[in-house]
């Protein structure tokens, strides 16, 4: 699945996703000083791929997160993002030798406009 942070593209493999939503930030607690959501009566801890990966520009003040609830075994987390953009299949071309130790990256694809999406490696983002 394509997602927007800011003006950068990541793809999340679908092999990983549960499901999306829409989140109310009003509906965010806090543990162990983590955002945290109630997801079907589940705990689930709350990730900001803009954080994660540092991604600069300008943070729009909204009232909800676009929210990708990922999965690995019985552990579940909430990747942030700016914005759905849609399922599509990419083919994975891997970062070389000299990127082998990015955190959180598996690889990159090319868009059909050329642009470049980063994969994201969903398994180093569940703790």
């Amino acid at each position: 699945m394509l997602t927007e942070v800011k003006n950068e593209k990541y793809a999340i493999p679908l092999s990983s996703i549960i499901e999306t939503a829409i989140v109310n930030k009003k509906d965010i607690l806090s543990a162990h000083h983590q955002p945290v959501i109630d997801f079907r009566g589940r705990v689930v801890p709350l990730v900001s791929l803009s954080n994660i990966f540092n991604v600069p520009g300008e943070t729009e003040e909204d009232d909800f997160y676009s929210v990708v609830i990922i999965r690995q075994g019985e552990k579940m987390a909430g990747l942030i993002v700016d914005s759905f953009i849609g399922q599509q299949e990419v083919v994975l071309k891997s970062l070389g030798n000299y990127l082998t130790d990015v955190f959180a990256i598996s690889g990159a694809t090319i868009l059909g406009d050329g642009q470049v999406a980063l994969i994201v490696d969903t398994d180093a983002l569940i703790k």
